[in-house]
């Protein structure tokens, strides 16, 4: 399961080095550093949303 998180080390460089090619340099490669890192702050709030309401049911 842990090798799963690797893909973001292999995907995300890629991606990076894609998009600094595209636009002819680096200074606009904060932007999916930054998407990034909001949708993993979102998704961690939806998983710890979802994980308290299976533990205490409001029934």
């Amino acid at each position: 399961m842990q090798q799963i998180f690797s893909i973001g080390n292999f995907t995300g460089a890629m991606l990076v080095a894609w998009l600094a090619m595209a636009t002819g340099g680096w200074l606009s490669t904060w932007w999916i550093t930054v998407t990034f890192a909001a949708l993993g702050i979102a998704l961690s709030l939806a998983l710890h949303e979802n994980e308290i309401h299976s533990s205490f049911p409001l029934d």
